[in-house]
């Protein structure tokens, strides 16, 4: 690539071959230039099967960045946003297949709103609100909107200017959500998006393990955590707070 990529598609994963390579599908048949986005795939698994063909696969698409990874799970994110030279940045689930005109969406989004860069999150339909283009002036109510998506890192994007700075100040991210702690940091912009329209489908999970964690520490007492600090802090209201903890 000779130019520096609008667009980055971050894709961490532990190196499923029965996801992943879908995913990249999904990607590549979109067939938007390829100087105007990159893949940046972070594999912190030990699938050698894995690792040969995605070298292979790379060799087609010179603007796929494949990295292995020693970072523990959830943190391999941060690691896939470390390599990223894309203005946007946004996570990509390594089971979440890209509908197509979402990279083209990715790309005017980098070129129309780089100088105001607000908080945007593609919640995917999955929310009980407008089902397009929500934009909220203040970080309390997009925070109220969002609920506990926000626990969610599919829906995570965040500038690349937004995530150096966050860099610049810590080094440091919660193990279980990371994506929480970038999504949370921006507390003063003068815009916050939440896209409501469908622009990615899961794959079926199948036998495949999902994870390895403790749900019930995670969500039951790692996450709410993190939204009674945003209201220790003055960032919410305990109306706010109750809602998400229901």
């Amino acid at each position: 690539m000779n130019k520096t990529p609008l667009v980055s598609l971050c894709i961490p994963t532990n190196g499923v071959i029965e996801w992943v390579f879908q995913v990249l599908d999904s990607v590549y048949k979109q067939k938007v230039d390829n100087e105007k986005f990159e893949v940046v795939i972070t594999d912190n698994g030990s699938n050698i099967s894995f690792k040969k063909k995605i070298i292979e696969y790379g060799k087609k698409h010179n603007n796929l960045n494949y990295i292995e990874t020693t970072a523990l799970p959830f943190l391999n994110e941060i690691e896939a946003y470390k390599n990223a030279k894309g203005s946007l940045i946004k996570f990509v689930n390594h089971r979440t297949l890209l509908l197509d005109g979402y990279i083209e969406k990715l790309v005017r989004i980098a070129e129309s709103a780089s100088v105001e860069k607000p908080i945007i999150y593609f919640s995917n339909g999955s929310l009980n609100i407008n089902k397009g283009v929500n934009e909220y002036d203040g970080f309390e109510q997009f925070v109220s909107a969002l609920s506990y998506f926000s626990s969610w890192s599919t829906g995570m994007t965040i500038w690349r200017e937004d995530f150096e700075k966050i860099m610049r100040n810590t080094n440091s991210f919660n193990e279980l959500f990371p994506h929480t702690d970038i999504l949370f940091s921006e507390r003063n912009k003068k815009k916050y998006i939440i896209d409501n329209t469908v622009v990615f489908k899961e794959l079926p999970q199948g036998k495949k393990p999902k994870g390895n964690y403790d749900i019930f520490y995670a969500f039951g007492i790692e996450y709410p955590s993190i939204i009674c600090n945003l209201l220790r802090e003055g960032n919410i209201s305990v109306d706010t707070f109750r809602k998400i903890k229901q």
